[in-house]
């Protein structure tokens, strides 16, 4: 079982992303959206939704880190939180078919789980928030970059079914 949910910081509250149906309009919240990404793999929390960030790189780090792994067949991808010193890592394990992910805030946990079910999940979270801020933000560059990385989404979705056939 992974859940993964993305939360956005208004004033004190985390709204679920799903749940937003405002506008980010100024163009400093475009470029600094806080919000946080939660993670749950086998019941185990990796990332609590109170642990925010700027979802706006957080993200695209997250992606990149995927592609790293999936594409160009790294054993393992880091990622920092953009603006505290937090990392999450992903990689291979030894056991065939496995990925372990890795937290470092605020002590380390680390869980092992399904690759082809961690993949699955995070790249329809990761579909859902940018589809989301394609239809929230109203800033041209803004959303040009969320068009591109749901566009690496997709790839990448299509790159992990072609290695199923």
């Amino acid at each position: 079982m992974i859940n993964i949910k993305t939360y956005l910081r208004i004033d004190d509250d985390y709204i679920p992303i799903e749940e937003f149906f405002g506008k980010i309009e100024d163009i400093e919240d475009i470029q600094y959206t806080t919000g946080s990404v939660e993670l749950t793999i086998n019941y185990v929390k990796i990332i609590e939704k109170t642990l925010w960030d700027n979802v706006n790189h957080l993200w695209p780090y997250i992606i990149n880190a995927i592609e790293e792994l999936l594409v160009e067949d790294q054993k393992e991808a880091k990622l920092s939180y953009p603006d505290q010193p937090i990392t999450l890592r992903f990689g291979k394990t030894n056991h065939s078919g496995r990925i372990f992910v890795e937290f470092s805030y605020p002590k380390l946990r680390r869980v092992e789980t399904s690759a082809s079910e961690f993949y699955e999940a995070i790249l329809n979270a990761a579909e859902k928030y940018f589809s989301k801020m394609l239809t929230i933000v109203d800033e041209p560059d803004a959303n040009g970059c969320n068009q591109e990385y749901l566009e690496t989404v997709q790839k990448l979705k299509n790159h992990l079914e072609s290695r199923k056939n």
